[in-house]
């Protein structure tokens, strides 16, 4: 080496990784996902139906139209099965007779809940303002023909 050359040691700067930033997206996923689980769970319907205890006589001339869906999801109407095609077209009818028409939706326990909103919804479309939602007893299951 040369002895005028003089190699002075320099002191290196160590990059510094700023967490800033990453503390901040860290915090929104947070929020984020905090915020969607919360709709999620408000979109489940938790929907069961227990045996009936009581109820009240209701005069034949005032008597709703009464429909029965049973553990199969079949529609009934006074025991005949009730096609999900002629179900709109039936409860339209029944609207159009008598605009204070009600509808009495009996499900068993066991029926498919998709099938009863189905029926609900297709009440509403047709024009019935009032539905009752009624669960069918072990004494009625087991009186109801199949």
């Amino acid at each position: 080496m040369h002895p005028s050359i003089r190699l002075v040691e320099r002191h290196r700067l160590r990059p510094r990784m700023e967490l800033t930033a990453l503390v901040d997206c860290v915090f929104l996923l947070l929020v984020f996902f905090l915020l969607t689980s919360t709709y999620s769970r408000q979109r489940q319907l938790d929907l069961s139906l227990q045996p009936m205890q009581g109820g009240e006589v209701v005069h034949p001339d005032s008597a709703p139209v009464a429909l029965e869906i049973n553990a199969e999801g079949q529609i009934r109407l006074q025991g005949e099965v009730l096609a999900e095609a002629g179900l709109l077209a039936f409860l339209a009818q029944q609207a159009a007779a008598d605009s204070t028409r009600k509808l009495s939706l009996i499900a068993d326990q066991q029926a498919p809940a998709g099938r009863i909103l189905s029926v609900l919804d297709q009440a509403r479309l047709a024009g019935l303002t009032e539905v009752n939602l009624v669960g069918k007893d072990a004494a009625t299951a087991s009186e109801a023909p199949e």
